[in-house]
Formats: structure tokens, C-alpha cells, sequence
């Protein structure tokens, strides 16, 4: 037949599909004409059933025979190898068709029996140093379950600072991968669930799980206590620390726990009192370090006694100043109240952070104070104006010292009628003047100009600047006049007198 068709104008080439039956034909027609399509058609092989395969066809899934109790081997092969726990598998018939066996063979595919587990034992032990490289424990089995990286799956309960990873590595099988540095150190018997997300036939999802341990060292043990286990330093600072053990026999031995690597700056020494650390915190050393520490007693055999303590250092930054920009202090007026935090100009070292003013020049103003707290606050008085320099020290909860810059602060003085008043400038009536200085100085501007005593020409009026402006069109005349400066705070000036004359115009 095949050199027939083959003969044919219109038929290109011609391949035969077959297998030693038809259950294998019905799986070599699968694997050629359907790929990656996830879905499955069961019908049975028989001849009074081969209608129902016929039917099937628009469903558009492969179509694979099995007979009324039984997938056939070559059959099974092939769903394992293809069915995920996305699919979906279309058993064809009523139960005198397939049997109930055969529908719960294949539901099996999709969801597994709920014996997914492991393998191999996978209790080990972790020293403090944590996982110094990625460990992986293989041979991980899922049974009756073709386990791919798009399933779901979730990994709980991990001592901390440790993360896992699921990959496949084959229809059944995947690796699980531990990595990173578990801590607590005191943390033991962790164990770890892994549960796989399967797809039912016909009921919804069902969980499959497997659980294994991993004791971390460091659990404590045989009833001592030591007096530290927190400690705080800043960088910078210098520190010692004294462990002591109780709640055994004297003397007590210390010791690292094997693996564990201190920094440079951490240096320890056993004394008859106790374990010394001493520790000189470099820049850039903050940050949390944490390490084990065994302490035995004295005792022998059965009453020896041994602990296992995790000790934590948290390292802070050094306090350090910014008073640049909109940290800079702002000058002080005379009458207005000023108040400066400078906490808020400082980052790093531990709070709370304590302040001491460290005069470089000038005295503080008499109504002014500086606080423990960093805040500098008062109302200068008349006779206070001035500069006057000084630092600010920040000494952080750890005891380190920095100082900052020299800091100036001018406080302004009352705005200031000038002796001897000028006399001003004439003025021609009907001409535009320009602005004509009163001489004031010092306060804050704007000011306002108050007239206590005469009046100035019509036409004429003070600005912010303290300045006579505008066009004379009163009164040909001298004209004498007392004012009062208040600038923007409020602050008054004392009184003064001037005199302007109006001369006639010009023709």
C-alpha cells in the first residue's frame, strides 16, 4: 500500500506508524502527530469500542487505547513521560468500557498517591560558620508524580538566613539546593516541609508534601548561663567586653566554635576572670556579626557541663555632622526667637545622642542656651548683636566623640537710626524723586517706617527699604519730621528726626 500512494501525483511522502499492537500504534501516533500538547484521550482498544475513538478526534488530544482493566505498559511509558500536574486525561466510556481501576490509574498521574518524599535521610548538621558553600542534596523523589519547574511548590519552615531552591532533574526527580548562613546559631531540629501543587482529574488540586530535618549546631546544652550575649559598639570606639560563665564548676574554658572567623578588629583572651573580647570597630565596620561560643566547666564525665551560646555584636555607623545647604544654622536677630537643632544635622552612632557647645570665639549670647540635646534656642537682646563661633561635640549612647566644624552665627542687631541724622537731599515740587536713603541699618528687613512727630510732603511715602520715594506736590516748604524703624520681627529702632525742603520748580 505504502508504494501505492507513493505513486500518487499529490502525496509527497509516506510514512507508516505502528507499533506491535494497537495500544503501541495508538502511542506512535502520539509521539509523531502530537507535541507538548499536555492532554490525553483514554478509549478502549476494543473493536465495539472504536467508535467512541472516532468521537474523541474533536477534542483534538492524542488518543491512546487501553483495555477495560488495564494501561498497557506501553502506554503507561508514555503518559509518565508526558502527563504534568497540569493536564487533563478524558477517560472515554462508562465503566463497562474502563473500569473503575483504569480511571483511578490515571487520575494517579495527575496528582500522585501523597507519597512524595525523600529518598536519602537529609539530617546534617551545620556548624556556625553557616553553609560556606551551596550544599544540595540529591536523589529527592516524587512518586507518581512528573515533577516540572512550572509546577507549584513551596519550601517552609527554613532556619533563618537560609534559602532553598526545587529544580528538576528528571520525570520523577528533582534536586533540592540549601544555601546561605543559618542564624540563630541557637536554632536546632528545624524541620523543613516541601509540598508539591498538583492538578486532580475531576476534583480540584491536591497537595502531595515530604518533610526532612536539619539540626543546626549550636543548641544549648548542660544548664550554664553567661552574663553577655548582645553587645553594641561604634565605629571608631574602643571596647572590652568580660564573658562569665555560672551555673557550674570553676574554672570555665571558652571557645570559639570551630569555623567561626572574627574580624580583624575583635580580638579575644581567656583570663582567670572570664573571656576578654576587645573590640576596635575600623570605618565602614558597622553592621550585625554574630558568632558561637562553647563554655565548659570543670566537671568530668557525667557532670561536666557544656553550653553553646551565639553572641551578636552590633557595630554602628560613627556619628557624623552635615551642616551644609538646608542643614546650616540660620542667623539670630535681636527680639526674635531662635531655636537650632542640631540632633537633626547628624547621622550614625547610637541614640540617644548627648551635645556639648565647644566655644571657638565670642560668648554665647547671655539669653541664649545650648542643651545636652543639641538644640540651641533664646530671644537675643539689645547689646547681644554680634558673631560668635563655636563647634558642637556629639557623643553617641557607645561613647565616641566627633566634633564638628567651626560654626559661625551672627546675631543682628535693632534696626539702627544713623548719628548724626543726615540732612536730606532738596527735592524740586512736581518732579519725580528717586529713592532717598534714611540711613537705616542693622534688624531684619522689610521695615516699616512709622512717623511719630511732622509730617513729609504730599505725594511722598516710605518702602521696605527704608527709602523716601515718590512725587512732591504740597506745600513749597522745609519740612521736618521724626520716624520710628520696626523690621520684620518686630523689633523697633530708636527715633529720629529728619528734614527735607521743596523747592520751587523750575520754569
Amino acid at each position: 500500500m505504502k508504494t501505492a500512494l507513493g505513486k500518487l501525483p499529490s502525496v509527497n511522502n509516506v510514512t507508516r506508524l505502528a507499533g506491535a499492537n494497537r495500544y503501541e500504534t495508538s502511542v506512535e501516533f502520539a509521539k509523531d502527530q502530537f507535541s507538548g500538547v499536555g492532554n490525553f484521550c483514554l478509549v478502549r482498544g476494543a473493536d465495539a469500542n472504536l467508535a467512541d475513538a472516532i468521537g474523541s478526534t474533536i477534542l483534538g488530544f492524542p488518543i491512546l487505547y487501553v483495555a477495560r482493566d488495564l494501561i498497557s505498559s506501553s502506554v503507561n511509558d508514555y503518559l509518565n513521560r508526558e502527563v504534568t500536574s497540569l493536564s487533563d486525561i478524558y477517560v472515554i466510556g462508562g465503566t463497562s468500557a474502563i473500569s473503575e481501576r483504569v480511571y483511578t490509574d490515571a487520575r494517579a498521574k495527575i496528582t500522585g498517591d501523597d507519597t512524595c518524599k525523600f529518598e536519602k535521610s537529609c539530617v546534617n548538621q551545620y556548624d556556625t560558620d553557616g553553609f560556606k558553600n551551596k550544599i544540595t542534596i540529591s536523589g529527592t523523589t516524587f512518586k507518581n508524580i512528573s515533577y516540572k519547574e512550572r509546577d507549584h511548590y513551596t519550601i517552609s519552615a527554613l532556619p533563618k538566613g537560609v534559602t532553598a531552591t526545587l529544580k528538576r532533574t528528571g520525570n520523577y526527580t528533582a534536586d533540592l539546593t540549601l544555601s546561605g548562613t543559618p542564624y540563630p546559631v541557637l536554632t536546632s531540629n528545624k524541620t523543613v516541609s516541601v509540598r508539591i501543587l498538583g492538578a486532580a482529574v475531576s476534583s480540584g488540586r491536591n497537595l502531595t508534601s515530604a518533610s526532612f530535618t536539619i539540626t543546626v549546631l549550636g543548641a544549648t546544652v548542660g544548664g550554664l548561663t553567661l552574663n553577655e550575649t548582645f553587645l553594641e559598639a561604634t565605629e571608631t570606639g574602643v571596647y572590652k567586653f568580660t564573658f562569665k560563665a555560672s551555673g557550674g564548676k570553676s574554672p570555665y574554658t571558652y571557645s570559639l566554635l570551630k569555623g567561626t572567623t572574627l574580624p580583624g578588629w575583635l580580638k579575644n583572651d581567656a583570663t582567670l576572670v572570664g573571656w576578654v573580647f576587645t573590640a576596635t570597630p575600623i570605618d565602614n565596620s558597622a553592621g550585625t556579626y554574630r558568632f558561637g561560643v562553647e563554655v565548659s566547666d570543670k566537671g568530668t564525665g557525667s557532670n561536666k557541663k557544656t553550653s553553646i551560646f551565639e553572641i551578636t555584636l552590633k557595630v554602628y555607623k560613627k556619628p557624623v555632622f552635615d551642616l551644609t545647604g538646608d542643614n546650616a544654622p540660620s542667623g539670630a536677630t535681636i527680639g526674635k526667637k531662635y531655636s537650632f537643632d542640631f540632633d537633626t544635622t547628624v547621622t550614625g552612632g547610637k541614640t540617644p545622642r548627648s551635645y556639648a557647645l565647644l566655644l571657638t570665639s565670642g560668648s554665647l549670647p547671655g539669653s541664649m542656651t545650648f542643651k545636652s540635646n543639641g538644640i540651641l534656642s533664646g530671644t537675643p537682646k539689645i547689646g547681644e548683636e554680634g558673631d560668635f563661633k563655636f563647634k558642637v561635640r556629639v557623643i553617641d549612647e557607645n561613647f565616641v566623640i566627633t566634633d564638628s566644624e567651626e560654626i559661625t552665627i551672627e546675631v543682628k542687631g535693632a534696626p539702627t537710626i544713623p548719628d548724626p541724622i543726615p540732612i536730606l537731599s532738596e527735592i524740586m515740587w512736581g518732579k519725580k524723586v528717586e529713592p532717598i536713603s534714611l540711613g537705616i541699618t542693622g534688624g531684619t528687613q522689610p521695615y516699616t517706617i512709622n512717623i511719630t512727630k511732622g509730617q513729609i510732603p504730599k505725594g511722598m511715602s516710605f518702602n521696605e527699604n527704608g527709602e523716601l520715594s515718590g512725587t512732591p506736590i504740597g506745600d513749597i516748604k522745609k519740612y521736618e519730621f521724626s520716624i520710628m524703624a520696626t523690621d520684620y520681627y518686630g523689633v523697633t529702632s530708636s527715633i529720629g528726626a529728619y528734614t527735607i525742603t521743596v523747592t520751587q520748580p523750575t520754569t
